[in-house]
């Protein structure tokens, strides 16, 4: 038996991992260790001039999602897949085990 995998993403993973679930709760983790250090106080702990930096955090968030977009990417491979982006040739040659899934 083969399986296809057809994606309409650049990556493999799908909303969940990329827009979705998987993002959110990396921010809302920013969030809480936000949240510990304001009211650090509250637990012994006296922080001034606390800041966020907003491009670290969206910039750890895209290496947290890219790094499980490769680990599906390696089960993947791992196993005999072949895969197309929707709207692709399901007839064309099939992009066989140890290639990597193609970029835009």
């Amino acid at each position: 038996m083969k399986t296809v995998v057809v994606e309409k993403d650049p990556y493999l993973g799908g909303t969940c991992l990329h827009v979705g679930c998987i993002p959110t709760k990396v921010l809302l983790h920013h969030a809480e260790v936000y949240d510990q250090f304001k009211n650090g106080a509250e637990l012994g702990f006296e922080v001034s001039g606390l800041k966020i930096n907003w491009a670290n955090v969206l910039a750890r968030k895209d290496k947290i999602v890219k790094k499980h977009s490769k680990g599906i990417e390696f089960l993947l491979r791992r196993t005999r897949w072949s895969g197309c982006r929707a709207g692709e040739d399901m007839k064309a040659p099939a992009r066989e085990r140890g290639e990597r899934w193609p970029e835009k």
